[in-house]
């Protein structure tokens, strides 16, 4: 499992006209994984907005890594990111109160 980001350009408005619905962003989620749309593969693709110190910013759960580049068409350049998120989930301990 992969966790990805990048932070939403919300400055400019010729970039995200599209986003005006849920459906858009969804199709933004999916369209980061090219290879499973050739294939006619949906995996589940997991995704929420999130704000942090002001910024918006698309989170992606996923099996398999997204194309950075396509997680930017609508982000900031150089934002979008991609981390082991297994390596985060083994870590956790049961019973063990996180923050």
């Amino acid at each position: 499992m992969y966790i990805s980001r990048v932070e939403i350009d919300t400055n400019n408005r010729q970039k995200i006209r599209d986003l005006y619905h849920l459906g858009a962003y969804h199709n933004w989620v999916e369209n980061c994984f090219p290879d499973e749309l050739k294939k006619k593969v949906r995996l589940r693709h997991l995704w929420r907005i999130d704000e942090l110190n002001g910024k918006k910013y698309l989170l992606v759960l996923s099996e398999e890594k997204p194309k950075l580049d396509k997680l930017e068409r609508y982000g900031l350049a150089n934002t979008a990111e991609t981390k082991d998120y297994d390596h985060f989930l083994s870590s956790l301990n049961q019973g063990k109160k996180y923050r």
